[in-house]
């Protein structure tokens, strides 16, 4: 009578009711409900209902997990589908271990494939408006329009900056040719220029004379011919058995008006680098106290220069302008040296006019007041007095 009672005490009923049974019976009912079996009793019912004997199997549909039974034997194995994917065996029994392992593997698949949810799962009343947050702005607030517009100016990828034109290259750097003038137009010429840069009045302006310039001969085109007709040992030194050249001494200043020009000489002049050297003296590359040391240390026939370069050097007594290029020694030597062929004594001054830049102008247009500084303090005096000659070509 008592297990009765308790039993009936959870009976049965439409949903989630226990029912009857023997010995702690089972539950039972529609829906959850757990009903009837013997001891311990199954658990069954029509939508996740469990029954069955001893400690019995699961039943019915719950999910779509249906099929006939978890029952059978003592504690036993799961039966029916889920989704589709069939679950069967028993679990328990020792004849059916293969069928065991085989049930496992595929309620391993079905956990898997019941997480993932693919797109036609989603609801449809998914908010989206977070999607327009970025875009949802009042027009008329300027600071929020303009942080948009700084955001997106970000992302864009900005232009690359155009790349600079490279200089043009004046190919008249290397120009071999000389421009021809006659001594008188040379004078006169440069009586003018003279007054104009260093702003002379007419009374305290120097007059120079045709016999103080030289005129290239008519069939010199070339400045590296011209330079030969000069002197005939330009190209080398005199005997160095008799002879000693002081340092630093040219016979042969080249005036131009830039560094490049400078360097265009020196190529032009190439012949005259296999014994000698011709010298290179401008601003650019090179200091000061570097250029004195070369002169100081170096003999040289010809150099090439601007003329602010070259009036510093002829300032601080490494370039030598006056007197004769050779050494004199003791009497013994200036003995020999007075047998010398050659005029080692007067020099040559080459104002590189022809070469013009590539906006036409010229060394007067570019550096005449520096070229006629130099001139003034370190050649004109020279040149009155015949150990200098001047030739504008």
């Amino acid at each position: 009578m008592g297990e009765i009672q308790r039993g009936g005490s959870r009976g049965g009923g439409f949903r989630g009711g226990r029912g009857g049974g023997l010995d702690r019976g089972g539950r039972g009912g529609f829906r959850g409900g757990r009903g009837g079996g013997s001891d311990r009793g199954g658990r069954g019912g029509f939508r996740g209902g469990r029954g069955g004997s001893d400690r019995g199997g699961r039943g019915g549909f719950r999910g779509g997990r249906g099929g006939s039974f978890r029952g059978g034997s003592d504690r036993g194995g799961r039966g029916g589908f889920r989704n589709g994917t069939p679950r069967d065996g028993f679990k328990g029994g020792k004849d059916n271990e293969d069928s065991i392992k085989k049930s496992e593997e595929n309620n391993n698949q079905v956990k898997k494939t019941n997480n993932k949810r693919s797109a036609d799962d989603l609801d449809d009343n998914i908010d989206t408006t977070w999607k327009k947050q970025k875009y949802d702005v009042d027009p008329n607030n300027e600071f929020e329009n303009s942080d948009i517009e700084n955001e997106e100016n970000k992302t864009k990828k900005q232009p690359k900056p155009p790349r600079k034109t490279p200089k043009k290259k004046n190919l008249g750097d290397l120009d071999p040719s000389i421009e021809y003038m006659s001594k008188e137009n040379q004078a006169i010429m440069f009586t003018r220029k003279n007054a104009e840069f260093l702003k002379l009045n007419t009374s305290n302006a120097t007059s120079f004379k045709e016999s103080q310039f030289i005129e290239p001969k008519e069939d010199i085109e070339d400045l590296s011919n011209f330079i030969k007709s000069l002197h005939p040992l330009l190209h080398t030194y005199p005997d160095r058995k008799k002879y000693k050249v002081q340092n630093g001494a040219p016979l042969v200043i080249i005036a131009t008006c830039s560094a490049t020009r400078a360097i265009g000489i020196s190529k032009v002049l190439s012949e005259f680098n296999i014994f000698t050297k011709v010298g290179l003296y401008f601003a650019k590359h090179k200091k000061i106290e570097e250029h004195t040391e070369v002169l100081n240390n170096y003999p040289v026939r010809i150099i090439v220069g601007t003329p602010n370069r070259l009036l510093k050097l002829v300032e601080n007594g490494s370039l030598k302008l006056k007197g004769s290029v050779l050494v004199q020694g003791d009497k013994k030597q200036q003995a020999q040296n007075a047998l010398i062929e050659t005029d080692e004594e007067t020099r040559y001054l080459i104002v590189d006019k022809s070469f013009k830049t590539l906006k036409g102008e010229d060394l007067f247009r570019i550096s005449g007041s520096d070229f006629f500084e130099f001139f003034d303090k370190s050649c004109k005096e020279l040149v009155l007095s015949g150990k200098m000659k001047v030739s504008i070509v």
